[in-house]
Formats: C-alpha cells, structure tokens, sequence
C-alpha cells in the first residue's frame, strides 16, 4: 500500500485587496496584527492538512515562539480572527485552527495535483480527522513533547521556555543523543560553575541547548571528590532531587534539609539510570 500524499504548499496567494480582515487588525494591534495573521497562514500552508492543532501545550507554546509577539497577544490577535471568521469558531475552540477562505484559495494548486484539496477537519476525543477522502489519514502528533519534558525536568535554571522549546525543536534528538544531553546535564549540574552563587552562571536552557554544550568537558568541583564520585550511574552517592551528592561535603541537600534513612533527599528514588 503506498503512502497517502501529504497536502502541504510552499506557496499561497498574496492578494493586494483586502475586506474587513486585514484593516481591523491592523487598527486593533498595529503590524503585529498583521504579520500574525500572515504567519499562521503561512504555519498552516505548511502542515499536512492545512490546519493546526494546539491542543497540546507543547505545540502551543511553540507556535508562540514563531509569532515573535507574547503569548497573551497572541491569543488576543487569534480570537480577534475567529471574530472577523477569519478561521473556524467551532474548531477554535477545540483548540484547532483552520480557514476555508485559506484553503479555498488554494483550488487552483489542487487541480494540478493527484490529491484532493484538504476539507474540513473533524475533532473526536481529542483525535483529529482531516476530512479528505482518505479516512484512514489522521495527525500524527509530535514526539517532541515527551523528550522535551525530560529535558526540562532535568535542566535546573527553568527560563525562557519558549526559547527553549524552539531550541529543542530544531535538534529534535533521537534516543541516543537525548540521552547524551541528559547524561551531561546530569554531571554539569555538580561543577563548580554551575553550584556557586546559587547557579547564577548556569545558562539558558536555550543558549545552552544552541551551543551544544552537552559536548563541553567536565571539569570537576573543588571539593576534593574523585571522577568516581560523579558517576551518575551510581545512585547510592547521586541525589535527583537536588543535584549533590550525599557525600559531598561542598554542598548540603537543598532539596530537602531532612535526609531519608538511605541518607539522601526524597528526589534520589527519581534518578534513572
């Protein structure tokens, strides 16, 4: 069985005259106005399916960090749009975008291809149907969700998520590499640059994540502890919760004050080999 054919463009029409849409939300917001409308358009042109799902906060978010505005403006310009039916109230609000006159705007394109224009998605149980002729299509959700909450987690100065996520996005890491940026969080977390002044030095997760510093070299604290001693294999010495070792002198638990009997803080049983 060969694989259904993606319904993407690289192109849309740019037209010169405009009815209520454009005016309004250039009175309403100014530039930003316009250029977000213009860059969802463009978003869902370049989605299988001419439409955008959002209802996970991992593509939301993303999806902020291309309209170059803050998140709550953004939100105002889009529900503006749904006003002018500029996209699809009813899809809205199941946190879906998509606008007939977009993809209607686009049926010379489809007469010139093999695949049918796509129609209006459906949403069911938080499961979106594209509504083509092929009923067997649907979204394939994005992994990056899940490798960039394990990212996030582990990383200790939580900043600029936004950023971060775009970062993230852009190397989208197999399994392998994940766990190489993890691994190296992990011990970067002990150096001497990242512990002092209550990790004031630590980078944005961002910068840190554009400047591939999972390859940087590990230099170890000034507390006397062997390479052994940071081994972050070896859960008997490594506390999850807070990033020190039980036995390390240099710094006490700030996770918790109060040790476990084992003689670390409640985060140790997180750590994952």
């Amino acid at each position: 069985m060969s694989r259904p054919k993606k319904r993407t463009v690289d192109y849309f029409p740019h037209y010169v005259n405009h009815k209520k849409t454009i005016p309004l939300l250039k009175s309403k917001f100014g530039s930003d106005g316009y250029s977000v409308f213009f860059q969802t358009l463009e978003i869902l042109g370049k989605n299988d399916g001419h439409f955008y799902d959002f209802s996970d906060e991992i593509d939301w978010l993303f999806f902020v960090s291309e309209m170059g505005v803050s998140e709550e403006k953004t939100l105002s310009i889009l529900e503006f749009c749904v006003r002018l039916k500029a996209f699809d109230d009813k899809l809205f609000k199941n946190k879906i975008i998509w606008s007939d006159n977009f993809t209607d705007g686009l049926s010379n394109v489809y007469k010139k291809r093999s695949v049918s224009a796509p129609e209006r998605p459906v949403s069911v149980s938080k499961t979106i149907v594209p509504g083509t002729r092929n009923p067997q299509s649907k979204v394939k959700y994005s992994k990056v969700e899940e490798t960039f909450v394990q990212f996030w987690k582990t990383y200790p100065k939580k900043k600029s998520k936004v950023a971060a996520i775009k970062a993230f996005s852009k190397i989208n890491p197999d399994k392998t590499l994940l766990k190489k940026i993890i691994k190296a969080l992990m011990a970067q977390k002990n150096t001497d640059d990242w512990i002092k002044d209550r990790g004031r030095y630590i980078p944005l997760p961002a910068s840190w994540l554009n400047g591939e510093m999972w390859n940087d070299e590990i230099s170890t604290p000034s507390g006397g502890n062997s390479d052994a001693d940071f081994s972050i294999t070896k859960k008997e010495n490594y506390c999850g919760q807070c990033s020190f070792f039980k036995n390390s002198n240099k710094e006490e638990c700030q996770g918790k004050k109060e040790t476990s009997l084992a003689g670390h803080c409640p985060g140790f049983d997180q750590v994952k080999t």
